[in-house]
């Protein structure tokens, strides 16, 4: 597999992404579960807008073209919080949207998602690759394995295969709901 990592700004029109942002405040709702990084994760599905959503990130990602959607969440994070930790993916293509505006972010040098240049190995089982924490973090350190800092901006979209390990560059935002960090992920196959 060849590394590829494509970058897109202003990525969906205002209205979109603002409607993105509006469904995903008002829906912190309490019994959801949150994560060990400090998030929830909402399933793409409940977004009304979800099936034109999909058909445009079809439309303006090129390597999607012939893939299939297979699954998806928007993901929002406490004010302070490290995030995903590094995992990777099934599919073939992760295509990862930032919804909050950027002068909601505290700290200008988190919020930001790393890639690194080491694929989730052949041999490895889902939970192994995306949940094995400690054992990836082996692995990566094992492979010498060098981060790519995608820096966080609102409306920028993030294309990359699936099969990279990738994390959260921790999280800093401004107090209060409506500077919540969020994002949408986008897999592939």
């Amino acid at each position: 597999m060849k590394l590829t990592i494509q970058i897109v700004d202003n990525f969906l029109a205002k209205e979109d992404i603002e409607s993105i942002r509006d469904f995903s405040v008002n829906n912190l709702i309490s019994d959801r579960p949150k994560y060990g990084g400090g998030y929830i994760s909402i399933r793409l599905e409940e977004l009304p807008l979800f099936h034109s959503l999909t058909e445009t990130v079809k439309e303006k990602v090129p390597v999607i073209q012939d893939l299939d959607y297979f699954e998806g969440w928007i993901f929002v994070y406490d004010q302070e919080c490290p995030g995903v930790t590094p995992h990777a993916d099934p599919g073939k293509y992760n295509v990862n949207i930032w919804c909050t505006p950027d002068e909601s972010i505290e700290d200008t040098t988190k919020n930001g998602l790393l890639i690194y240049d080491v694929f989730r190995p052949e041999d490895w089982h889902w939970r192994e690759y995306n949940r094995n924490v400690d054992r990836i973090r082996g692995y990566l350190e094992e492979q010498e394995a060098n981060p790519y800092l995608v820096s966080y901006k609102y409306n920028r979209a993030t294309i990359f295969s699936s099969g990279l390990f990738h994390e959260t560059d921790n999280v800093s935002t401004k107090p209060g709901d409506s500077n919540k960090r969020i994002n949408m992920t986008f897999m592939y196959r």
